[in-house]
């Protein structure tokens, strides 16, 4: 087990994202979204990154984002924790 804050980082091959079912895929791409720039003569860009910590997580799907931690000392026992955002990248 390891700890993973983004869910498309691979271990043994498999990342969250691959295990997790998808939705239909509603962006569109990017290099449209650079052609339009030369439309309008003001353009606005935003970063997701700080998005994904405000999205909540509905209750019962919680433990698909669920995670064991016991740090560095490996005598104590597992503390159990369960993301309630989105973490980046799922």
């Amino acid at each position: 087990m390891r700890l993973v804050f983004d869910a498309a980082a691979k271990s043994g091959g498999i990342s969250l994202n691959d295990a997790l079912m998808s939705g239909p895929d509603f962006l569109t791409p990017l290099p449209g979204h650079l052609f339009n720039f030369r439309h309008y003569p003001v353009a606005v860009t935003g970063d997701i990154r700080e998005m994904f910590p405000q999205i909540k997580i509905r209750e019962e799907d919680q433990p698909a984002q669920r995670f064991l931690w016991r740090g560095s000392d490996r005598s104590r026992p597992l503390d159990e924790f369960v993301m309630t955002s989105m973490i980046f990248g799922a």
